[in-house]
């Protein structure tokens, strides 16, 4: 019988449609991401959008963590 994993690790790409009781969200980004947020305009709407999708997935609790690198959005 399978059971229910108890933590799901993803990106925001690959848990999008999806929610949670609790998410634990990241700002950091890929060398990708930080070049189209750093560009401005319509590249850095789009990252702040995905931020966006990534945190309307919790239900009940939200935890926007840390920055670990210098790419990271500010939130």
């Amino acid at each position: 019988m399978l059971e229910t994993p108890q933590a799901v690790v993803g990106t925001i790409h690959s848990v999008k449609g999806g929610q949670a009781d609790v998410v634990y969200l990241f700002p950091d980004l890929s060398q990708a991401g930080d070049a189209h947020y750093a560009h401005g305009g319509a590249s850095r709407d789009s990252v702040i959008r995905q931020f966006y999708v990534g945190a309307t997935r919790a239900r009940e609790r939200l935890y926007i963590c840390g920055r670990e690198t210098s790419m990271a959005v500010r939130i």
